[in-house]
């Protein structure tokens, strides 16, 4: 599961179950190594104001991409087998 989470000015967004607290550094999609400020959350007074991540978006959509293409094929691998069972 991705999220998005502010860090040293923008938006990045990671995978994993859980957002980094303030202090814990992350990998974002786009590869880079950012640390959480408490700044970063708005859940501790901060604010959500930084610029996406272009990079981050851009590899977000090319695994969405992904794996909607990957279900697809799944469904339709599906189908066939029901076709050829009847």
């Amino acid at each position: 599961m991705f999220k998005w989470q502010q860090a040293e000015g923008k938006r990045h967004a990671l995978e994993g179950p859980f957002a980094p607290r303030p202090e814990e550094t992350f990998t974002a999609l786009c590869g880079a190594e950012v640390t959480v400020a408490r700044s970063d959350v708005p859940q501790l007074g901060g604010h959500w104001f930084d610029p996406t991540c272009p990079e981050c978006a851009a590899e977000w959509l090319r695994r969405a991409e992904a794996l909607r293409a990957e279900l697809s094929r799944a469904q339709s691998s599906q189908v066939e087998r029901v076709w050829c069972a009847v």
